[in-house]
């Protein structure tokens, strides 16, 4: 309830429901407020350069070898001993020896687990924290850093949910994916 409503005396500071408004009133925070207001956000010109921050393309399709990109595609339901293959075996070896390595091979999830234990060099430069940038929408800079290596990119994977990026979170293998792209947005800390 708002103090204006409850006095009776006070005018009511009320608009269309898109308009962006001001209210002098105080709002209860446990009841819902009347005024909807919208925010298409700042434009990337008027965001100071150091909280643009940089975008890293964090892609693993690319990163599988050529022989194995059929296998890929018809079992994108294995993508764990995939990667615990390509991790374990490198990315130069023949078809047959990623599935026997495959087949053969017990415990790929306690494995991949152990990969994703260990900080990657090329991750231990990056901040604790990133944002996932969501499709349509804008952010960081227009350069675009891709992950070269997959141990780190397996590694943001894995501590990636739909929004944020945490270093320190367990990693969850079930947000490993073959088809699974996303960019990470690291604001650049300060000087």
């Amino acid at each position: 309830m708002r103090l204006g409503e409850r006095a009776g005396t006070a005018k009511q500071n009320e608009a269309p429901a898109d308009s962006v408004m001001c209210s002098s009133f105080i709002q209860n925070m446990s009841c819902r407020p009347r005024t909807t207001v919208r925010s298409k956000g700042l434009t990337c010109s008027k965001v100071p350069a150091r909280l643009r921050g940089e975008r890293i393309l964090v892609d693993v399709e690319w990163m599988i070898p050529a022989c194995l990109k059929y296998y890929t595609g018809e079992n994108l339901d294995m993508c764990v001993p995939i990667f615990n293959a390509l991790l374990t075996l490198g990315d130069r070896r023949s078809l047959k020896a990623y599935r026997h390595f495959i087949d053969c091979q017990p415990a790929h999830e306690q494995s991949l687990t152990k990969w994703m234990m260990s900080v990657p060099e090329e991750i231990s430069k990056l901040p604790g924290v990133g944002f996932i940038k969501r499709p349509g929408t804008s952010g960081g800079s227009n350069r675009i850093l891709a992950i070269s290596s997959l141990h780190a990119a397996l590694y943001i994977m894995a501590r990636s949910n739909r929004s944020v990026y945490i270093r320190k979170k367990s990693p969850l293998l079930s947000l490993i994916a073959v088809e699974r792209k996303i960019q990470v947005i690291f604001v650049n800390r300060r000087r």
